[in-house]
């Protein structure tokens, strides 16, 4: 009885430690903003490297999507193979390391736990630019998508603090996909980058798993590192 009961016990791991990625020892990074600092270059560069699984496509936002910080282990483990590894990394066979990039995440770090749960050696890489050159690039981008009603930068600048506050904030206009922030989280990345940086470095807790760069020749090296 005891011989079967260890069987059982050893099968019942089996769905867990046999999907790639889903291991607690896999090798996880995330490029988790910030937007408009080159984060698609840095994402281009890790899929083209054999070793590298890349999430396709680039940001799921599964993680702000889902709050899955009260769900069980098993519970967790199954979401993320069903829903997040079977869905945006179907080419993760052979892979050592696995990397997406959701930029939404800086402005959420308190969703960061069921990574850091899953995956206690993750990496966290946040790139940045002078804001002189990223908040119009931002802007531009965002009524591009159809997320900015204001054409013009210095309108939409002058609408911060009441944006900010609730009223204003334009919500993904005509479209409501997983690949658009909430309403609640876009608010909130009106807030300062600094802000955002300290709260994502409290929310990993070491701060040597958090790689800020402002350009992406060392992340490579850095991501080969313990």
């Amino acid at each position: 009885m005891r011989e079967a009961g260890e069987r059982t016990g050893k099968n019942s791991l089996e769905p867990w430690t046999l999907t790639p990625g889903l291991d607690e020892t896999s090798r996880w990074a995330f490029i988790v903003g910030a937007p408009r600092c080159g984060t698609t270059a840095l994402a281009e560069y890790l899929r083209e490297h054999p070793d590298v699984c890349f999430s396709t496509p680039k940001e799921p936002h599964y993680f702000l999507m889902h709050d899955l910080r009260g769900a069980e282990p098993a519970q967790l483990r199954q979401a993320i193979r069903d829903r997040y590894l079977g869905l945006y990394f179907r080419e993760r066979q052979g892979a050592s390391v696995y990397a997406e990039g959701s930029v939404s995440y800086l402005f959420a770090p308190e969703r960061l736990e069921p990574i850091l749960k899953l995956w206690p050696r993750a990496k966290f890489i946040i790139s940045l630019r002078s804001p002189l050159e990223m908040v119009p690039s931002l802007h531009q981008r965002l009524f591009y998508n159809g997320d900015e009603n204001q054409r013009d930068f210095n309108v939409a600048w002058d609408l911060t603090e009441q944006r900010r506050a609730g009223p204003g904030v334009v919500v993904s206009v005509g479209r409501r996909d997983e690949g658009h922030w909430c309403e609640e989280h876009r608010r909130r990345a009106h807030a300062d980058v600094a802000d955002a940086l300290r709260s994502a470095r409290a929310a990993v807790a070491n701060c040597e798993r958090v790689l800020v760069f402002g350009s992406f020749h060392t992340v490579a090296a850095a991501l080969k590192a313990p």
